[in-house]
């Protein structure tokens, strides 16, 4: 519809912010400049072959020096200039370092060894069947929400329950297969707090976390832009 057909039916569109995308205009720019590059170099290439028509080395000079300007300006913003940009690029870095939303695994080596993971980064966990993949990465859900982010994890395989009794199993620092089994012991051995008590202790504590820790059945969000979409509803880090 019209502007003006969808003003009278929303007026809070007026409202609305519409900044204009700055690629649209850099693509018009690098086009004008290669353009004029292209027009300039025949020109100059042309008047040296009109004055001198066995100059043709010195007309393929001015060509080739003209399509290296270009594609130097195409690929600018890919191409870093370590003496010119380096410096600044590091430091920046470095002084937001602490502002960084990194999120880190909770495994001390790997944290030091990648310095953790940014916005953008997939982090892929490889290993054949059960040499604890899904605890892994559990682990990490686990160590980021008590941290206070909102984490969202999706499973294609298990159900809410055994994910579940993973989690507070961690989470409480006792057997995971005593809690799936309802095994876990009421006496302590040593006079101290038991097993069952610590348990249950530490599923109190849980509703406490500052954070948010969503699991999902993968059959509700079976593709990554269902997962992207969700987690941005949930809000989640």
């Amino acid at each position: 519809p019209a502007f003006a057909t969808l003003s009278q039916q929303f007026p809070e569109i007026k409202e609305v912010e519409c900044p204009e995308p700055s690629k649209y205009y850099i693509d018009l720019l690098g086009r004008r400049f290669s353009y004029d590059q292209i027009n300039q170099s025949n020109i100059e290439s042309q008047t040296i072959l009109k004055e001198d028509k066995t100059a043709v080395d010195k007309a393929e000079e001015v060509l080739k020096a003209t399509l290296d300007r270009i594609v130097q300006q195409r690929y600018r913003s890919r191409i870093m200039n370590v003496g010119q940009d380096a410096p600044k690029l590091v430091i920046t870095a470095y002084q937001n370092a602490a502002k960084d939303a990194r999120v880190t695994f909770g495994w001390p080596y790997m944290d030091s060894m990648t310095g953790g993971a940014v916005g953008g980064d997939v982090v892929s966990f490889v290993g054949r069947p059960a040499s604890g993949k899904t605890w892994q990465v559990l682990s990490v859900a686990l160590h980021n929400w008590q941290k206070g982010r909102n984490v969202l994890f999706a499973s294609m395989e298990m159900n809410h329950l055994a994910i579940a009794q993973r989690i507070t199993a961690m989470y409480a620092h006792v057997s995971a297969s005593e809690v799936k089994n309802s095994a876990l012991p009421t006496v302590s051995f040593k006079g101290g707090t038991s097993p069952y008590q610590k348990f249950a202790k530490a599923m109190g504590q849980m509703q406490e976390e500052k954070g948010s820790f969503y699991v999902v059945d993968g059959n509700l969000a079976a593709y990554a832009d269902d997962l992207y979409l969700l987690a941005a509803q949930l809000k989640c880090d």
